[in-house]
């Protein structure tokens, strides 16, 4: 039965598409689970790395991005492999002003955890 309502959760928050406005639930607030986490401009781009100290744990991350650091969406979903490193680029940031991103972990018991946020200052058409 427990593995019914995984993979159900699994199947509604992945058939939700990832660029909607809809605020997903959360059932745990909790960065001490990523080991770290680190979102820095890369010429017009933004990097994103993270850790996460119990990788087996998670089926998949959504990368978020936040203009004003409180409502964030997500730009992307990464599939878990088993391994706690992860790298990506944002190539599509938003001009001016500050940027701010958050990774959410969904985990296999259904789970949500949120990593700290970042925050990247922008410079007139997108990151410099």
């Amino acid at each position: 039965m427990k593995t019914r309502v995984i993979i159900l959760l699994f199947l509604f928050v992945t058939s939700q598409h990832i660029s909607s406005n809809a605020t997903l639930p959360s059932s745990s607030v909790s960065s001490t689970d990523f080991l770290f986490f680190k979102a820095h401009r890369f010429g017009r781009d933004v990097s994103i790395s993270w850790a996460y100290r119990n990788p087996l744990l998670v089926v998949f991350y959504y990368v978020e991005r936040s203009a004003d650091g409180v409502h964030f969406i997500p730009i992307t979903d990464v599939m878990a492999y088993g391994e706690p490193w992860y790298r990506l680029r944002d190539r599509s940031v938003p001009a001016g002003g500050l940027t701010y991103y958050r990774i959410t972990a969904f985990q296999h018991d259904g789970s949500i955890v949120y990593s700290q946020i970042q925050s990247v200052r922008n410079q007139g058409n997108g990151c410099r």
